[in-house]
């Protein structure tokens, strides 16, 4: 073969591969193709990456396929999405479309075909960058709750709910009670919650309000939720620990004794109702006296 018949086919086979040379004498070696005496594998010109198209889903979600160009003696035997947040996936072939959703931020993706024309196996990438914004912030109180903590002593817990977005935080919360006491700069026991306990020193009908202060795209800024409570005045009591009105303040009282009547039997009875046992026994002494005279002074 001439010198001019394999620069002839040199050019012919580059063209056939889409490898494209200008300018520069090219020689036909085996597998490879010398331009200006520098060899490149022919299969690293019969495919590249065209492009790496992507396509909005959403606000985080986007769609990608690339576009390789072959030659005929060349054929894809896998694609590689690098999405640049550390995921990845492999596809068998550069046309088929992928999904993928992105946390807030700037993604360079990255699609690498592999190729091969049965004896030589190479690759070809095309990037995109994609970047997805911070959702707008929100903030909001959603609820003032209260429990009881002791009634007695008018003891109670409030708890504000917040809920946020996107960059929205909860710094603080400030809280007035209704009876012109207040309580500043509370920190939250969680992310979105914050609590505090107040004693009510009279019974009454209490306004409560939560002022939650939060920081929101670089600004300082504030909600508030309110709620009420009813206090009431602790039981007077009528011994320690029963209230009045319980049963145990008015014991039921116990009926009167009546006293036994005994039956009667005749005069003595009358004289015992009249006298008494000790009249009896007084009387019967001085008949028996009375007697013994009366014989002493017959004789």
């Amino acid at each position: 073969m001439t010198r001019m018949n394999q620069v002839i086919q040199a050019f012919t086979r580059a063209k056939q591969n889409a490898f494209i040379v200008a300018g520069a004498f090219v020689v036909l070696s085996g597998a490879t193709v010398a331009v200006n005496d520098i060899a490149f594998p022919l299969s690293a010109a019969a495919c590249h990456c065209d492009t790496l198209q992507s396509t909005k889903v959403n606000d985080t979600t986007y769609t990608f396929s690339s576009v390789a160009i072959i030659s005929s003696s060349v054929h894809t035997t896998k694609v590689v999405y690098d999405f640049g947040d550390g995921s990845t996936d492999t596809e068998a072939k550069d046309v088929t479309k992928v999904t993928h959703t992105f946390k807030p931020g700037t993604y360079t993706v990255k699609a690498t075909v592999y190729f091969s024309d049965g004896s030589i196996s190479n690759t070809a990438g095309c990037t995109k960058k994609i970047t997805i914004p911070q959702p707008p912030a929100t903030y909001m109180c959603n609820s003032l709750d209260l429990i009881v903590v002791n009634a007695d002593s008018r003891e109670y817990q409030f708890t504000a709910h917040a809920s946020t977005t996107g960059n929205a935080t909860l710094v603080d919360a400030n809280f007035t009670f209704g009876d012109s006491t207040t309580a500043s700069g509370i920190k939250p026991s969680s992310s979105n919650v914050v609590s505090v306990n107040h004693t009510y020193a009279a019974a009454g009908t209490y306004n409560v309000t939560a002022t939650l202060n939060f920081t929101a795209d670089g600004k300082a800024v504030s909600v508030t939720c309110k709620t009420s409570v009813t206090t009431k005045q602790p039981p007077v009591e009528c011994l320690p620990g029963i209230p009045v009105g319980d049963s145990r303040c008015n014991p039921t009282p116990k009926p009167p004794v009546t006293p036994t009547v005994l039956p009667s039997t005749g005069p003595s009875d009358m004289l015992g109702s009249a006298f008494g046992l000790s009249g009896i026994v007084a009387a019967g002494t001085h008949y028996v006296r009375s007697k013994k005279d009366l014989s002493k002074a017959k004789r």
